[in-house]
């Protein structure tokens, strides 16, 4: 049986998109978050047991804890995925920011990497 799993990278959800009208900044965002559901759509229907996200899942530090909930929600929409989070800059804060949302049954694994350079 082959390990199959989805590799994607820098999510940057809550990113502002300051330079673009209110209404299409709005709906930039919202295709980051609907982005997750299809990797996880996806990765269901290709058999794949993982997604590995390997770079900034959000934008900044600071975010509102609503913005920071949005993906760990879509993510566990997608229980039978295992989302595993390589979190690259930051580090320290954005692990305690996302423990401090997972729910307890949630299946977002956080990994720290060291940054290179």
């Amino acid at each position: 049986m082959a390990l199959k799993f989805f590799l994607t990278a820098d999510w940057q959800i809550g990113r502002p998109f300051k330079w673009f009208p209110d209404e299409m900044a709005g709906r930039l965002q919202a295709a980051r978050l609907d982005t997750i559901d299809r990797i996880g759509a996806l990765a269901k229907t290709q058999d794949a047991r993982f997604v590995l996200v390997a770079g900034d899942v959000f934008d900044a530090e600071g975010l509102p804890r609503k913005v920071r909930l949005q993906p760990l929600k879509r993510m566990e929409a997608h229980r039978d995925v295992r989302w595993i989070l390589l979190i690259r800059r930051n580090l320290l804060r954005l692990i305690l920011m996302l423990r401090s949302c997972l729910p307890p049954y949630g299946s977002v694994y956080l990994r720290m990497t060291r940054q290179h350079g």
